[in-house]
């Protein structure tokens, strides 16, 4: 076999791996939990919590409080990572999914998306 179609052959195996992993995430999903129910095993999570508090810090990151029947939790969402942050508002109910991580002790939620 020649050498340049060992290498397309090889570019085409990487390709379609990527492909199948990006489309394995997306079908897996993110599991709903609750808050109480987090821990630093968990990795990427949905959250449905009201908003009790809002606050923006000079460089356009906004941190949430979310609480649901369970417990609450730090959101931190970064400038420019959510399109709209028109349901970001205290009292409204909404989902978050993003990545668990531990600041300063306490677990938090990155948020990649809002529904």
């Amino acid at each position: 076999m020649k050498e340049s179609n060992l290498i397309k052959i090889c570019l085409l195996a990487v390709f379609l791996g990527v492909i199948l992993m990006f489309i394995s995430t997306k079908m897996i999903g993110s599991e709903e939990v609750k808050i109480e129910d987090i821990s630093e095993d968990s990795n990427y999570v949905k959250i449905t919590g009201k908003i009790i508090q809002v606050s923006e810090s000079k460089s356009g990151t906004t941190f949430l409080k979310l609480k649901d029947g369970t417990g609450s939790i730090n959101a931190v969402i970064f400038k420019d990572s959510i399109k709209s942050l028109e349901k970001v508002k205290e009292g409204t109910v909404i989902e978050v999914t993003g990545k668990i991580e531990k600041y300063k002790g306490e677990m938090e939620i990155l948020v990649n998306s809002i529904n």
